[in-house]
């Protein structure tokens, strides 16, 4: 992560009088301490909600509140065309990686999370000195760097799927590896370089798409979070859903909670928004669909 004396000296740079801080959730205990010493260089506002990637960027809030300035910790960055500038702050966690274990096949994909991207290039050399031939994939436009993912995107990935034999991810915890094991078809090995945990990722199965057929009553989630909004998609699926008979409606909000959704006649939710909200169906009490998923299947609807 840059320092914070770069990052104070870069708000310098810019005259902002006023900036508004974002955090992703692991740093709230951080977040007081951060803020003070950024106040040497300018007012600040802390935005309360935790953000999820540098796909819901609060430029609205900023422009409300009047800030000119956004400073958005824990992810990389991607463009926006909005006026009010961004700096992101990358995070890095510093390991090594004396214990990676050797990955069966011999050509093996390099994947990493933001965290841990510095690394690929030693990961690459202790590849080829396991006699194996490393490869590193393009990047996608929601992404900074060559071999990266993230939660909801797995372009480094899916550009060398066919040229290797199997994928080393470097990341922590399940979030990362559960969404790329079902976006590729190629074996998955994650390795976590602080704890030195090491583990095939399986595909996570299940029936859900079955749910477009046999209910009739969905809710369509669209965000307004910049990086996330997709109305047409949402247009699209209510319309090859009314072809079918069934009865669909969208609705809009920044960040989807139960709460929001305690609708009792909806069956079925599914959202355009982050694609990793199919994740958290137990939390939402009621089946959650993709919109890609859902656009691939609504061709195999047949009205009732």
């Amino acid at each position: 992560m840059d320092n914070l004396s770069s990052v104070i000296s870069k708000i310098r740079r810019r005259h902002a009088k006023k900036v508004l801080l974002h955090f992703p959730a692991g740093y709230g205990p951080k977040a007081l301490e951060i803020a003070k010493e950024i106040e040497k260089a300018a007012e600040v506002v802390i935005w309360a909600p935790p953000c999820y990637g540098a796909c819901d960027i609060p430029f609205y809030a900023a422009k409300i509140l009047g800030i000119r300035l956004i400073v958005s910790f824990g992810h990389s960055g991607i463009r926006y065309k909005y006026k009010i500038p961004v700096i992101f702050v990358e995070p890095r966690v510093e390991a090594e990686l004396e214990n990676l274990p050797m990955v069966p096949g011999k050509k093996i994909g390099l994947i990493s999370t933001i965290q841990y991207i510095h690394l690929l290039d030693k990961a690459k050399k202790i590849i080829r000195s396991q006699k194996k031939r490393p490869f590193i994939g393009k990047h996608g436009p929601l992404s900074t760097y060559d071999g990266q993912i993230t939660g909801c995107e797995f372009r480094a990935a899916k550009s060398i799927e066919k040229d290797v034999d199997a994928f080393l991810l470097l990341a922590e915890g399940d979030f990362h590896p559960k969404g790329l094991a079902n976006a590729v078809d190629k074996p998955l090995y994650a390795f976590e370089p602080i704890t030195e945990t090491f583990e095939k990722v399986g595909k996570t199965s299940d029936k859900k798409i079955n749910f477009l057929h046999e209910k009739n009553v969905f809710g369509i989630m669209v965000s307004i979070k910049p990086g996330q909004i997709n109305l047409k998609a949402a247009e699209a699926i209510v319309a090859g859903l009314e072809k079918a008979g069934k009865q669909a409606v969208i609705f809009a909000a920044d960040t989807f909670t139960p709460d929001l959704l305690n609708y009792s006649a909806v069956e079925v939710l599914i959202t355009t928004a982050c694609p990793r909200v199919r994740d958290d169906y137990e939390m939402f009490g009621k089946p959650v669909l993709t919109a890609a998923e859902v656009l691939k299947e609504l061709p195999n609807l047949k009205k009732k």
